[in-house]
């Protein structure tokens, strides 16, 4: 089951609130992309900042030990759990920023509930010890240095977009969901899949909720690259869909790039009913035109061969 997505209205969230006698307007008009309504005020539920945390950093010399550890780490209860794959740290620079030569993927993890103590202790003892690590887990109690572990990985998407040369890190394939214990596996076929049609790409994300960001690199004014791209894209949503039975948008939603896989999402019969709720709630098709709802090619809502920087 996948842990999250943004893919259209979510009836299934409304229909749970009918089953409880409530209709969730907030359920609708969040995530519907700007093509309900215009929202002028909203009020939030805040809660706390923890009053402790911790962060462990780990690299691992075997990508197929990522599943494994993650599926170990997450019955400890983290707060958040981020992966790298071995090319995107290729990607980033490894002895500037001190990555291990060996490592073929990082893991970042951090707690804030429970007995912190505890659960570290058993992180960085008998669940590390079962995997090859390129040097030993580190624990980050400081807030200086768990913001330097967070950097590293929010550095992933910039380094990639600003990296040099006509081939960019383009967004038209970055954002799939795949059910969690699937995520190194889909890893693996994401790398597989850009080296197969004569590239590479980075590849991060949050791998405690199946969500992987894929930038493959590509120059879509070369005749041969563009149509590169649309060969890995076809392959990719055919893979997401059937293969990885997962969503091609976890958090950015489905907009106008990725309009004409949803009703490959939900069915023909789901997809009717978002289409006449769009039509219900703005008739004259004012909001958003061409979100959410599109037959239209990718590349052609995209812009096409037009565009001509990353998305």
């Amino acid at each position: 089951a996948l842990r999250k997505h943004s893919c259209g209205y979510r009836l299934d969230l409304i229909a749970d609130g009918l089953d409880r006698g409530v209709f969730p307007l907030a359920s609708l008009f969040v995530g519907s992309e700007g093509t309900l309504a215009v929202v002028t005020r909203v009020t939030l539920r805040v809660v706390p900042i923890p009053q402790k945390r911790a962060t462990v950093l780990l690299y691992l010399d075997r990508f197929r030990d990522l599943g494994p550890l993650a599926a170990e780490l997450l019955t400890m209860g983290p707060s958040a759990m981020e992966s790298i794959d071995g090319d995107s740290l290729d990607l980033l620079g490894r002895e500037a920023l001190n990555i291990p030569k060996t490592a073929q993927a990082m893991l970042l993890a951090e707690f804030d509930e429970g007995d912190l103590d505890a659960i570290l202790a058993q992180v960085v003892g008998p669940i590390a010890a079962k995997y090859k690590l390129s040097r030993p887990a580190e624990v980050a109690a400081e807030a200086d240095r768990q913001a330097s572990l967070w950097k590293l990985r929010r550095s992933v998407l910039p380094t990639i977009v600003q990296r040099a040369g006509r081939r960019k890190a383009w967004g038209f394939v970055e954002d799939p969901v795949v059910p969690r214990d699937r995520v190194p596996e889909f890893i693996e076929f994401l790398v597989d899949l850009a080296r197969r049609h004569g590239t590479q790409a980075g590849i991060y994300g949050h791998i405690g909720d199946g969500n992987t960001h894929y930038r493959p690199f590509f120059d879509p004014m070369d005749p041969a690259d563009f149509e590169a791209m649309q060969a890995l894209r076809s392959e990719f949503d055919d893979a997401v869909l059937d293969r990885f039975r997962g969503a091609p948008s976890g958090e950015h939603g489905i907009g106008r790039i990725r309009a004409e896989t949803l009703p490959r999402v939900w069915g023909p019969e789901v997809y009717e009913v978002m289409r006449r709720t769009k039509e219900a709630l703005d008739p004259l098709g004012l909001l958003n035109p061409g979100v959410l709802f599109s037959s239209e090619p990718w590349w052609a809502t995209w812009g096409g061969l037009e565009s001509r920087m990353p998305m």
